[in-house]
């Protein structure tokens, strides 16, 4: 390889290893992208945007208690298993956890009910968390484990047949013309189908096991960090979706979600390329915080070009979604025009929250994630009951370059910060 070529990869810590996986992750992603491209287009065409619009409220209030389910899964497995633990206990104590709370979050789903929904009934409610949670919980936990012992193959090839699964059903339901509460129906069982093969493929590989209640607590009281955090992440991008369901319209949720979309999808390569290294940011991290910042920094050249080249794309080709979607979503085209920036927000901001949480101090990150949802919610409430879905726009831009500034400059107090070593660390707790 040309001493240039070394040069750079070194400067990136792009080794060989890093280098294939991202390419799998790239082709992954870019395979997934695609086919959840053309589900998305399928379902917004054959549903409309009013009803769109309930289901994409739905499923914005179910992601919001998503991470109370989750309790950081994904982030907490790679840490496990980097720490040398097992992986089927890592497996076992991450899905006992869950299913010890499962009982919490349908309570607060059906809390969650009594006071926004009264267009639909509990029983399409259930069957969407019950979905994401299958689904959800499913696909983190494999992502952790593959990433955690580098096998980004598995990842390409997991997310390739997720979202596979994803065009089959959504091709049923637009063959068989139905409506939103078949949809519904066949979402959960095509979630089901793939958890199950992915249990097999676990099973296979590893004995999953429960190492005791001592290993749940410690995965407890970590993962409420992340649960806290990630809910005020995902308040940050779902609650501007209720909001407008609640206080303005059914169809500007409708218009809304399919920008914002849109828009979340263009990051995709960005979580690619950090899926891959995302290791990395825990193996510097276990050094101190200032290692895996300075590994962001090194990453930060590569995500904010390609941030500047995905908000350039969305303005200019913006247009192309009326002849994607339809008439129902011509309003979109000016959402996402507005919504062309949100990309290089986030190309800034997610290699820095990744240091944050390598290095342990996933609580600093929730903590500027929530100073970021309080100031989305409070921004939304005075401005989508005025301007719909243009103020809740409004809101998202303000609390994401809040966010953004939290972990580039405020959190680069934490430089001399150093983890305590895990035995120590669980010795004390």
């Amino acid at each position: 390889m040309p001493a240039g070529l070394n040069s750079l990869f070194s400067r990136f810590r792009l080794d060989g290893e890093m280098m294939s996986g991202t390419l799998w992750m790239m082709l992954s992603y870019g395979v997934k992208l695609g086919l959840q491209l053309v589900s998305f287009v399928l379902l917004a065409r054959e549903l409309g945007a009013e009803s769109f619009g309930v289901y994409m409220a739905l499923l914005s209030f179910v992601i919001l208690l998503e991470p109370f389910f989750d309790l950081g899964a994904y982030h907490l497995v790679v840490d496990d298993i980097t720490g040398k633990v097992p992986t089927g206990a890592a497996i076992g104590n991450s899905i006992a956890l869950s299913l010890m709370v499962f009982p919490i979050g349908m309570l607060a789903m059906y809390l969650g009910y009594l006071l926004i929904f009264d267009q639909v009934t509990y029983l399409m409610l259930f069957e969407v968390g019950l979905s994401q949670f299958i689904g959800g919980r499913t696909i983190s936990l494999t992502l952790g484990v593959n990433i955690a012992h580098g096998k980004m193959r598995r990842n390409a090839v997991l997310e390739m047949i997720n979202g596979l699964i994803r065009l089959i059903v959504v091709s049923f339901l637009f063959l068989t013309g139905g409506g939103l509460e078949e949809w519904i129906h066949i979402q959960l069982a095509g979630n089901a189908v793939f958890a199950l093969l992915v249990f097999f493929w676990w099973r296979r590989h590893w004995k999953l096991t429960v190492t005791g209640l001592t290993d749940i607590r410690r995965r407890l009281l970590a993962g409420m960090h992340f649960a806290i955090g990630n809910t005020a992440r995902n308040a940050n991008t779902e609650i501007d979706k209720i909001m407008i369901y609640r206080f303005a319209s059914v169809e500007g949720t409708g218009i809304y979600a399919a920008a914002t979309r849109f828009a979340v999808m263009s990051i995709v390569p960005v979580n690619a390329l950090l899926s891959t290294v995302h290791r990395y940011f825990f193996i510097e991290g276990k050094k101190g915080y200032s290692e895996s910042r300075r590994y962001a920094k090194r990453m930060l050249p590569i995500t904010a070009a390609y941030g500047v080249f995905a908000a350039i794309v969305l303005y200019f080709f913006a247009d192309l979604l009326i002849g994607l979607l339809g008439e129902d979503f011509r309003e979109a085209v000016d959402a996402l025009h507005y919504l062309a920036v949100y990309p290089l927000i986030l190309s800034i901001m997610l290699p820095y929250g990744d240091a944050l949480t390598g290095s342990s101090l996933q609580h600093v990150r929730a903590r500027g994630t929530i100073y970021s949802m309080i100031t989305n919610i409070c921004l939304n409430l005075v401005l989508i009951p005025f301007f719909g879905w243009k103020g809740a726009i409004v809101a998202t831009l303000i609390s994401q370059t809040l966010l953004m500034l939290f972990v580039t400059v405020y959190a680069s107090r934490y430089k001399g910060f150093i983890p305590e070593p895990r035995q120590q660390a669980e010795s004390q707790a």
